[in-house]
C-alpha cells in the first residue's frame, strides 16, 4: 500500500467516512423513509374511511327507522307473476270499492329500476266523474304504491255523464 502522509490519511479516511454515510443513507435510511411515507398515507386513507364508516354507522338507526316506515309500501314481493297478480287484485278491489266496473285490465310491461321493479297495468273502464275521482284518490293512497302514469278520458256518448277511461297504472315492488 502506498505510504500516505498524515494529512492525506485524514482526507482519505474522511472521504471513506463520507462515502460510507452516503451509501448508508441511500441503501438504508432512504428506503425506510419511503416506506414510512407510504404507511403514513395508508394510515391517513384508512382514517378517512373509518370516519366515513362512523358517519354511516351513526345514521344506521335513522335509516332503519325510515325503512320500517316505508316497508309497508313495499309489501308485495315474489316472482313477476305473483307481484302482477297482487297488483291486479289491488286495482280490482279499489275499483270495486269505488263502484267502478272494469271492462278490461291487462299487464303491459315490467321494468327494472335499481333495486326495485316497476309493473305497468292498463285498465279500461266506464264511470261517472265522482266514481272516477274516488277511484283515483284510492289509487293514490294505496299502500301498494300505485300511480297513474297515463290517463285518457272520453264521453261514452253526447247525452251521457258516463266516461270511458283508459289508465296506465304502475306499481313498484322490491
Amino acid at each position: 500500500m502506498l505510504k500516505l502522509k498524515k494529512r492525506e490519511k485524514q482526507i482519505f479516511y474522511l472521504v471513506i467516512a463520507l462515502l460510507s454515510l452516503f451509501l448508508v443513507e441511500r441503501l438504508v435510511f432512504r428506503p425506510l423513509a419511503d416506506r414510512l411515507s407510504r404507511q403514513n398515507k395508508e394510515i391517513e386513507l384508512t382514517r378517512m374511511k373509518l370516519t366515513k364508516a362512523k358517519l354511516v354507522a351513526g345514521q344506521k338507526v335513522d335509516i332503519l327507522k325510515e325503512y320500517s316506515e316505508l316497508e309497508k309500501y313495499m309489501k308485495i314481493k315474489g316472482s313477476d307473476e305473483e307481484v302482477t297478480s297482487e297488483l291486479l287484485k289491488e286495482i280490482e278491489a279499489l275499483a270495486r270499492d269505488s263502484s267502478i266496473s272494469i271492462s278490461e285490465i291487462k299487464p303491459t310491461s315490467n321494468q327494472k329500476r335499481g333495486v326495485s321493479k316497476e309493473y305497468a297495468i292498463e285498465v279500461r273502464t266506464e264511470a261517472t266523474m265522482p266514481q272516477l275521482i274516488n277511484f283515483l284518490y284510492r289509487l293514490d293512497n294505496s299502500t301498494s304504491m300505485l300511480r297513474v302514469q297515463k290517463f285518457s278520458l272520453l264521453l261514452r256518448d253526447e247525452n251521457s255523464d258516463i266516461l270511458r277511461v283508459t289508465l296506465l297504472i304502475t306499481g313498484i315492488s322490491l
